[in-house]
């Protein structure tokens, strides 16, 4: 059984499980993405995924569904939801309709079909991972102080919404003005 490949981005925020057997692809995919600021890591097979899936949690993984061996892609992402919360983006030769449709039913979060343009991949990735785990997390409650006051002055208002449209930004900006 072949190793995994890893390449670690200590400032990444993210970490992406590419699970590809075509060795020339994997590399690019593993520079491409570390480039990208993500830590990666490279799984030839379903046992090499596993390992990798074993040692650390991963936010997404991209998958091939033509694997050498005894798992193919579907039955790899079907253990995978049903033991993780990583999202799944399926990379795949296989352009179908019913193939894109079987991936997506099973679970996935997305489909691209190869070959592919780099760029493409990368905003899939982005827009999978913002789905997954949206920014900012979710807000604290406003404490009852800092709340905006109901018959705040209509310049106050103004500035507030010149300045941010964020609520924790907006809360701050009220409770400085507060005097207004």
């Amino acid at each position: 059984m072949e190793a995994a490949r890893t390449v670690d981005n200590p400032l990444a925020k993210h970490r992406i499980l590419f699970v590809e057997d075509d060795a020339a692809l994997a590399g690019f995919l593993l520079r491409y993405a570390t480039e990208e600021g993500f830590a990666a890591e490279i799984a030839p097979n379903g046992p090499a995924m596993r390992e990798a899936l074993a040692r650390a949690p991963f936010d997404l993984i991209v998958l091939d569904i033509g694997l050498p061996g005894r798992d193919d892609g579907y039955s790899l992402a079907r253990e995978v939801k049903s033991q993780h919360s990583a999202g799944i983006l399926f990379l795949s030769a296989r352009d179908e309709a019913i193939d894109r449709i079987v991936g997506l039913e099973i679970g996935a979060d997305d489909y691209l079909v190869k070959p592919f343009e780099p760029r493409e991949l990368l905003a899939r990735i982005r827009a999978v991972l913002r789905r997954l785990q949206p920014e900012p997390a979710a807000l604290p409650p406003i404490p009852q102080e800092a709340a905006p006051r109901a018959r705040m002055p209509a310049r106050c208002c103004v500035s507030m919404i010149g300045i941010s449209t964020s609520r924790r930004a907006i809360c701050a900006i009220a409770t400085a003005r507060s005097a207004c």
